[in-house]
C-alpha cells in the first residue's frame, strides 16, 4: 500500500527550464505554436539572456464576498478586479533593451559607414568600403530599419583588410543573429534616454520557457505597459543588468461562447522527442 509520506512524483511533470521574454508592439498577433528562438514569430524581438532566477509571472484576482446569516457564511462571490505582471533581469547594459523598461523608444543618431556585400564567415564579411570603418570601434550591424531593435547585434571591428573594390572586416563578438548581404555597419556617438515623461507605451509579450525534457510553456500578455519604477544598479562585483517589469492590462477574449475579460493566458506544448 503506497503511503503519502513517500510523496512519489510523476517524472513527466518534473523538469527544469529558463524563461526568456519576447516583445512586440501592442496588438501584434501571434498564432499559438511552439516558438523557435532562431525563427521568431513575426513582429517580435528577443530581449536576450536573463538572470536565470529572476523571471516571475504573477497573476491575482480580488473577489467580492457577500457574507450573511447566523452563523455568518459566504453565500455569494464575484470578481472585483484582476491583475498580472511579468518581471525579470536581463544580462545586459544595452540601450536597446533599456528602452523597453522605460517605455520610450530610443533611436540613435546613426550613420551608415559600410554595407555587407557578402558573408565569408559568422565573424568575417566583405563590405563595400572599409574607409569609414575603424578597428576597435563598436558598430551596429543590422538590416535597414532595425538599428534600434532589441535583438539587432552590436559588435566591434577587430581588423580590416583591403581587397579589390571593398574590404574584409573581422568582428568580435560574433553576432548572435545570422548576418546577410545588404546589412549595414552603422556608427553613433551616443544615445540619450529619458527617465520620466507623461507617455504610456503598450506592448505585446510572450514569455517563452523551454524545459530540458522538450516541453515548452508560453505566457502570453496581450497588452502590457512598463511598471512605474526602474532601479538600475551598477556595481563592481556583478555584471550590469537591466531590471524590466511589465503590468498586464485587461483585454476581452472569447472563452467558450462567452466574452470575458482576461489579463494573460498560458500555452503548454508537450515534448516531441526522447532526448
Amino acid at each position: 500500500m503506497s503511503k503519502t509520506y513517500s510523496n512519489e512524483i510523476n517524472d513527466i511533470e518534473v523538469s527544469l527550464g529558463i524563461e526568456r521574454l519576447l516583445i512586440a508592439d501592442y496588438e501584434q498577433s501571434w498564432t499559438p505554436a511552439r516558438i523557435d528562438l532562431d525563427s521568431l514569430p513575426s513582429g517580435f524581438e528577443d530581449l536576450g539572456a536573463v538572470a536565470e532566477d529572476t523571471p516571475v509571472f504573477r497573476y491575482g484576482r480580488e473577489k467580492f464576498q457577500l457574507i450573511t446569516g447566523l452563523p455568518r457564511v459566504a453565500q455569494f462571490q464575484n470578481i472585483m478586479s484582476m491583475e498580472g505582471s511579468f518581471a525579470c533581469q536581463l544580462h545586459s547594459n544595452s540601450w536597446r533593451k533599456l528602452q523597453y523598461a522605460l517605455g520610450r523608444s530610443a533611436v540613435a543618431s546613426t550613420t551608415v559607414v559600410a554595407t555587407v556585400t557578402s558573408v565569408v564567415a559568422t565573424n568575417q564579411f566583405v563590405v563595400t568600403s572599409g574607409e569609414s570603418l575603424t578597428a576597435c570601434r563598436q558598430y551596429i550591424l543590422g538590416a535597414a530599419g532595425t538599428f534600434n531593435k532589441a535583438d539587432t547585434p552590436e559588435t566591434q571591428v577587430t581588423s580590416i583588410s583591403t581587397t579589390g573594390d571593398g574590404a574584409v572586416v573581422y568582428v568580435s563578438p560574433t553576432p548572435l543573429k545570422t548576418v546577410a548581404a545588404n546589412w549595414a555597419f552603422a556608427s553613433y556617438e551616443y544615445v540619450r534616454q529619458i527617465y520620466g515623461g507623461s507617455s504610456v507605451t503598450y506592448y505585446k509579450l510572450l514569455g517563452v520557457c523551454d524545459f530540458i525534457d522538450g516541453v515548452q510553456v508560453v505566457h502570453q500578455i496581450y497588452k502590457a505597459s512598463p511598471s512605474e519604477e526602474v532601479t538600475e544598479e551598477i556595481r563592481p562585483d556583478n555584471n550590469a543588468r537591466i531590471p524590466i517589469q511589465f503590468d498586464a492590462l485587461g483585454v476581452e477574449t472569447t472563452i467558450g461562447s462567452c466574452t470575458e475579460l482576461i489579463v494573460a493566458d498560458r500555452y503548454y506544448f508537450p515534448s516531441l522527442s526522447c532526448c
